[in-house]
């Protein structure tokens, strides 16, 4: 093979991290992998008008102004940390520490055969309490139909008025919709499986992903996917005479 013929066949882990706004220009702060992607892909696009001549009586065409430019970055995620899924979901990580709660109430007006949701998630240890605190029979009064979703049905007239008691574990919840689009910094770590210690690194200084398009819940065959899209914006904090310009690079070493 020649010198110069470097065939390419990428893989590579991807990163992103929160941008450093402080910093002029903008920065990265610290990077986070994303873990398993199977698809990676940038599109490049330009906005143009065309002027045609008006004197031969052909309309041909004599120039082209490029009015702008745009970019977007498409990924296809398989690993859903809830930091994957804060992106998906424009979603703010809340964590709540692991608790006891005593006496919680019933709602009103059930009847046998209702199926009620307590509180918290992640339940264990799980015992109705009638009027005169005396616990009911588990697999009589009631049953614990999903201790992960905190889901209790009621099987006996006097457990429709009774009182939880229960523990709950930590959890990380993400609220839908309760944060701006998140920004982040690009970048792929790219090594090249064709050619021995062969790398190229992508950077993109400003993404802004979109909520995920299409979040499928269940996963009859295979493995979930988060498919995100983000916009890449221009970074215009970059220095105006950067040879890097303003929306990302590409790097290789050199020969």
């Amino acid at each position: 093979m020649e010198k110069n013929d470097l065939l390419m066949s990428l893989q590579g882990p991807i990163n992103l991290a929160k941008r450093n706004t402080s910093a002029t220009p903008n920065r990265p702060g610290a990077f986070r992998h994303v873990g398993v992607a199977d698809s990676c892909e940038m599109e490049l696009s330009v906005d143009t008008v065309q002027q045609n001549e008006s004197y031969t009586g052909q309309r041909l065409q004599v120039g082209e102004l490029t009015l702008g430019k745009n970019g977007t970055l498409n990924m296809t995620l398989k690993d859903w940390s809830i930091e994957n899924l804060a992106l998906a979901l424009y979603g703010e990580v809340i964590t709540v520490a692991s608790g006891i709660i005593t006496d919680e109430a019933l709602p009103s007006g059930l009847v046998i055969g209702d199926r009620i949701k307590l509180t918290h998630s992640f339940v264990a240890d799980v015992e109705l309490k009638n009027a005169s605190s005396a616990t009911l029979v588990e697999g009589t009064d009631y049953i614990v139909e999903s201790a992960p979703a905190g889901l209790i049905k009621l099987l006996t007239t006097v457990a429709l008025t009774a009182t939880v008691d229960y523990s709950y574990a930590k959890t990380e919840s993400l609220g839908i919709f309760t944060r701006q689009p998140p920004e982040r910094w690009f970048m792929l770590d790219g090594i090249n499986t064709d050619q021995e210690d062969s790398h190229v690194i992508v950077e993109l200084f400003r993404v802004k992903f979109n909520p995920v398009s299409n979040f499928t819940l269940l996963h009859n065959e295979g493995y979930g996917e988060l498919p995100l899209t983000a916009t890449v914006l221009a970074d215009m904090t970059q220095t105006k005479d950067s040879t890097l310009g303003y929306f990302g690079s590409y790097t290789q070493k050199a020969e």
